[in-house]
């Protein structure tokens, strides 16, 4: 256990876990951005926002900024709770909604 310490709240973490966790925070933010930018130009194509919060949010560039900077922020919460299976399961989600995105752009 040389790479390992034991934090307060008796959690242990070590460097893969660390460097892991990162890249999962830095791919999730990745996904938001890319998310933001394909949902953008499938609506200025045709496509339609089904999600009434994010058909307001979407539209301003400040939108945009806002919905990645909360991505960024609840990545990092994720990251200090060492909750690494909920950021697979987020970035996971996030990868869908992208493909998703892609699809619709392909069918315009």
């Amino acid at each position: 256990m040389t790479n390992d310490k034991i934090i307060n709240n008796g959690i242990i973490r070590n460097e893969k876990n660390e460097k892991i966790m990162k890249i999962q925070i830095f791919t999730l933010v990745l996904f938001a951005i890319i998310d933001c930018l394909s949902t953008r130009y499938g609506l200025v194509h045709g496509a339609t926002e089904l999600n009434p919060i994010m058909e307001n949010l979407i539209s301003t560039n400040f939108g945009v900024f806002i919905k990645i900077f909360l991505t960024g922020v609840v990545g990092i919460y994720l990251y200090f709770r060492q909750a690494k299976k909920t950021l697979y399961a987020v970035n996971l989600i996030m990868l869908l909604i992208c493909l998703n995105n892609i699809l619709v752009i392909m069918n315009l």
